[in-house]
């Protein structure tokens, strides 16, 4: 007899739609490389107003082709617009009231730093209290204020780790390489630098030092003019990792 021949496996009836699926979601992931190449064009400080960081690009770029980079930064944005939300106060007549944060008086480096990390990455409405270091647990109860850099809270020291790193951690920046290096110098100008042995430190150190004998009447007015200089180490150490160098220039 002869042998039956095979029956070839049938298209399943939905085949059409799977394909036309398929080019679609190809189709959607080109236009949003695309989108991203425009968020590329886009500087730091309009990035920092949506959300993102230049880093954050940098990543999605290499994603996977099948991944959407757009739905990698969206998500990443509402993570950290949800973990901002959770610090908002109650609202009053106009809405929304900034919240506070409180620390030591006399500022000098993470005290500098920190506000500046807070207000650019954490909350852009936030406002500073600056007070002697024993009234601070009291006067951030009595203003509902969140303490930072002073003993024994969340958004402080922790072994040899400083309160801008513990901020970094808190907040889940730390997937930003660049903020995790401009964290080790901060460190290392306001600790003994004996944790990554940060050469570019101690210069921090002096910085912060020198602004202190500049006659400025405040820790606010410090703060105002030493932000700058953050500025420019955070662009520093972009640079760095762009160069595929995450811990510095200088670090042998």
């Amino acid at each position: 007899m002869r042998p039956c021949p095979k029956k070839r496996a049938a298209l399943p009836l939905d085949g059409g739609k799977t394909i036309a699926m398929l080019v679609r979601a190809i189709w959607q992931i080109v236009g949003s490389r695309k989108e991203l190449a425009r968020l590329a064009d886009l500087d730091d400080r309009m990035l920092a107003d949506i959300g993102l960081t230049r880093s954050d690009l940098h990543v999605a770029r290499f994603a996977p082709f099948w991944q959407d980079p757009t739905s990698i930064l969206k998500r990443w944005v509402k993570r950290r617009w949800t973990s901002e939300r959770q610090f908002e106060s109650r609202p009053e007549d106009d809405g929304r009231r900034p919240m506070k944060w409180i620390t030591r008086e006399r500022v000098k480096v993470d005290r500098v730093a920190c506000p500046w990390l807070i207000k650019k990455f954490v909350d852009k409405d936030a406002e500073f209290v600056f007070v002697a270091s024993e009234k601070v647990i009291e006067e951030a109860k009595r203003l509902s204020a969140i303490p930072y850099d002073v003993k024994d809270v969340e958004l402080g020291h922790h072994g040899k780790e400083c309160s801008f790193e513990a901020i970094l951690k808190k907040y889940r920046l730390t997937s930003n390489p660049a903020l995790v290096l401009l964290g080790k110098i901060v460190n290392g100008a306001d600790t003994d630098n004996t944790l990554y042995h940060q050469p570019e430190g101690p210069g921090l150190e002096a910085i912060a030092e020198g602004f202190r004998h500049l006659g400025y009447k405040d820790d606010h007015a410090v703060n105002a003019a030493e932000w700058i200089v953050y500025d420019a180490l955070y662009a520093y150490c972009q640079e760095m990792v762009r160069q595929g160098k995450p811990n510095g220039d200088f670090v042998t």
